[in-house]
């Protein structure tokens, strides 16, 4: 009798401590950024439909973000096959940005992967992103290592590097 509700005292909490971590996990918020994830039916039709009038995907994720100059929807998905896409909206329904996973460095025009190669020799890139802001393609950002050291990299169209940083 005693072992049978111990098992079941064991099994109560295991199941509450995983409804709690779901729970968490879904309005987990990054410190970093102030980005909180929130439902998709909390998204406000006008953002939702501004979001899909920019990509043609279905949504999966929205996360709310607290900018200096005010909130960003954050909306995002996958492609038929399996790239990530991400909407960025501002409070008054504007596309702040569209990023588009890209595959590898083979779907990156050869002036922007020749100018990453030649200031960072070797590098591997773990995620790619072509950015547009008001539909027109305007950088690309790259996740990946080089010489042992993880790197954020922002390259525009022309092939200049605008910023670098190492990931922590």
């Amino acid at each position: 009798m005693m072992k049978r509700l111990v098992t079941t005292l064991g099994a109560a909490v295991a199941c509450g401590t995983a409804l709690f971590a779901q729970e968490t996990d879904a309005q987990e918020t990054d410190m970093t950024t102030d980005e909180t994830r929130i439902e998709l039916s909390a998204v406000p039709p006008s953002i939702m439909e501004a979001a899909r009038n920019a990509v043609e995907v279905e949504f999966t994720y929205a996360r709310l973000e607290q900018e200096p100059g005010g909130l960003t929807y954050e909306l995002g998905g996958k492609t038929p096959d399996g790239m990530n896409v991400e909407v960025d909206l501002l409070e008054d329904a504007t596309v702040e940005e569209v990023e588009r996973q890209l595959p590898s460095m083979e779907d990156v025009p050869a002036e922007i992967s020749d100018a990453v190669m030649s200031e960072y020799p070797g590098f591997e890139a773990a995620l790619i992103e072509a950015v547009e802001v008001n539909e027109e393609l305007l950088r690309y950002e790259f996740e990946g290592m080089a010489d042992g050291e993880d790197l954020l990299l922002e390259v525009t169209v022309l092939g200049n590097i605008l910023s670098t940083s190492t990931e922590d």
